[in-house]
């Protein structure tokens, strides 16, 4: 969070934004989903270290972990920054006062990818251990993960697991229902008040 308000403050000051109520605000917004990426960066270089061989060295370990999820975490916060597009088209008194929100969230967002991809996983390879030794967890056979987790997200992966078999399976038939929740939004969209 700190790197992600500093780059956005340190780029409003270059771009001429004024931090104003509205553009604090967009920072209030983004603090949430400025730490998503970075978790979910230390969370699979947690999980490599805990399942792989100690015998690969920790860089590759930290590596591989950085490029399984790079991509999803860059999906991911394009599509937060795309959300706030509209906001870019305002004009008048209305972008005067959404722009400046848009803006920060988006440079927010933009410095928590940073971080995610760049300093995320140098601060993983510094401060995280292998927790347990890889060959005993093979040779007892207690390396499942989903046995050391809480009762409700057992029961949640339950119902969850099958479901996601079923669409991953029916790819046609969750395409068709994203685009049947599309349809539905487009043809609500215009009952909405436009005022501002």
């Amino acid at each position: 969070i700190p790197f992600s308000v500093l780059f956005a403050t340190l780029a409003m000051g270059y771009f001429g934004i004024s931090a104003n109520l509205m553009s604090l605000g967009g920072l209030a917004i983004a603090i949430g989903m400025m730490v998503d990426g970075a978790i979910v960066m230390a969370e699979n270089v947690d999980r490599l270290l805990h399942e792989t061989d100690p015998d690969e060295p920790r860089h590759r370990t930290v590596a591989r972990a950085c490029r399984e999820v790079a991509r999803p975490i860059l999906f991911a916060i394009t599509i937060v920054v795309i959300v706030f597009l509209p906001l870019f088209t305002l004009q008048g008194v209305e972008g005067k006062t959404f722009r400046p929100l848009a803006y920060t969230v988006a440079l927010a967002m933009f410095g928590s990818l940073l971080f995610a991809v760049i300093a995320a996983p140098v601060f993983a390879d510094l401060f995280m251990r292998r927790r347990k030794a890889w060959r005993e967890q093979q040779a007892s056979g207690k390396g499942s993960l989903l046995a050391r987790e809480p009762i409700i997200v057992r029961v949640l992966l339950y119902f969850y697991r099958p479901m996601l078999h079923f669409f991953v399976r029916q790819r046609w038939l969750a395409v068709l229902l994203a685009v049947g929740m599309l349809a539905v939004g487009l043809r609500v969209f215009p009952l909405l008040g436009m005022e501002f």
